[in-house]
């Protein structure tokens, strides 16, 4: 599972932040707006899960995120230190999250006669080519 963790300090910035989120995705999503949580499991290669996080810093002990995002040094520095054990990568804009779930889309083949399942790599990885 690809944990994605974002950081506010205040729950009412998460709340807008995820709001803007599900409305870019295209793909099937599970939203729980009491634990700030967006699940993603079809359509990717890998599950994701996107956590929103507010407040005190204290609160992502034991969170190894693969990738994260925050809006303060303070957590930049406490979700880089966390993410190491991963090799995790800080995003600098939030809407990088949605170009990391573009890139875990499958994309099923249209040729009935290929079963393959190609992973949608949009342009991201160029040098392929």
């Amino acid at each position: 599972m690809i944990n994605i963790i974002i950081h506010r300090w205040k729950e009412i910035d998460i709340h807008i932040v995820f709001e803007a989120l599900s409305e870019q995705l295209t793909i099937p999503y599970k939203y729980n707006r009491r634990t700030h949580t967006i699940e993603i499991r079809e359509k990717v290669s890998h599950p994701i899960i996107i956590r929103g996080m507010y407040g005190s810093l204290q609160q992502m002990q034991g969170l190894y995120p693969d990738f994260y995002n925050c809006s303060s040094q303070e957590a930049e520095t406490h979700l880089s230190e966390r993410s190491t054990a991963v090799d995790g990568v800080g995003l600098k804009h939030v809407t990088d999250v949605v170009k990391i779930i573009d890139i875990l889309k499958i994309v099923e083949s249209n040729d009935e006669s290929d079963t393959a399942v190609d992973i949608n790599l949009g342009g991201y990885c160029e040098w392929l080519n």
